[in-house]
């Protein structure tokens, strides 16, 4: 018995609850089917994902300041116009961003985009009240450049012209003020830092039916041996007789000899000879010495 009443302890919870479900599809509207009917795709509603736009939203850029440049930020928009752009600009940052060091130059105010005629299709002319005159400093300068950039995030739109109460005015800009329209290249010193290029993704792998590309193995340099040097033949060259000049003669100067005496030597006289020697004269043959010519 005791089990009994464990199993009926069980059952009428598991009762109860059914006769609840029956009673809230009756109250619900739902009435019971025979058999089960699919819902359509069609009522089930797609619920947005988080951090995409919404279905029909533009996403565009307004530009407000941090460190002393503009920095774009991303805002969801209604339509893509210079004029929802200039709104959402004079909206400010929000407080995340605020938190971040992001600010605004521009003092609370209306911006207006005005339809003129015989103005270019490249310009658009932003009616601004009084307030914009108020910013001080070098806050001017990075409150227009704030309007500019912003109201030419639209490729068709190149320069912006601001007039305060119909009749333009003059604004800073880098060279000075200007009272005609200016464009982003007015605001060069203020202009958003460079985009840093990302980080490039790794290379898919190959798919099994490629093959895989090659990778060139380095290139060593080969040891550079010197190559045996040969003589090369030494042919003599023709000698060719030099032109002999005769070498210009310079007489040489005469110095005179030194004349040195010469003794004298005594002459000896015929008295010292003595007697002198008788000549003999020879005489021719068959004469006689001491007689005279003559037969005999």
């Amino acid at each position: 018995m005791a089990t009994l009443s464990v199993r009926r302890a069980r059952v009428l919870p598991a009762v109860g609850l059914c006769t609840l479900l029956l009673t809230t599809a009756t109250t619900c509207g739902i009435p019971p089917q025979e058999r089960p009917v699919p819902l359509p795709r069609q009522s089930a509603p797609d619920l947005p994902t988080v951090g995409e736009p919404r279905r029909g939203a533009m996403v565009m850029s307004a530009y407000f300041v941090r460190d002393g440049r503009l920095v774009p930020v991303r805002r969801e928009l209604a339509e893509a116009t210079p004029q929802a752009a200039l709104e959402a600009l004079v909206a400010g940052p929000t407080g995340a961003e605020a938190a971040s060091g992001i600010r605004t130059a521009l003092a609370p105010q209306r911006l207006e985009v005005l339809a003129r005629d015989g103005v270019s299709p490249e310009t658009v002319v932003v009616q601004a009240d009084g307030e914009l005159a108020s910013v001080s400093g070098g806050d001017q300068l990075l409150a227009v450049a704030q309007l500019v950039w912003t109201a030419t995030e639209l490729p068709a739109t190149r320069r912006v012209r601001v007039v305060v109460d119909g009749a333009a005015v003059e604004v800073p800009t880098d060279a000075g003020l200007a009272r005609t329209a200016v464009g982003r290249e007015d605001y060069d010193t203020v202009a958003p830092p460079p985009k840093t290029s990302a980080p490039s993704k790794p290379p898919k792998p190959p798919k099994p039916s490629e093959p895989a590309p090659s990778e060139p193995a380095p290139l060593e340099p080969a040891p550079l041996e010197p190559a045996p040097l040969e003589p090369a033949p030494l042919e003599p060259a023709p000698l060719e007789p030099a032109p002999l000049e005769p070498a210009p003669l310079e007489p040489a100067p005469l110095e005179p000899a030194p004349l040195e005496p010469v003794p004298a030597e005594p002459v000896p006289s015929d008295a010292d000879a003595g007697p002198a020697a008788p000549v003999v004269v020879p005489l021719p043959a068959g004469r006689d010495a001491g007689g005279d010519d003559g037969e005999g």
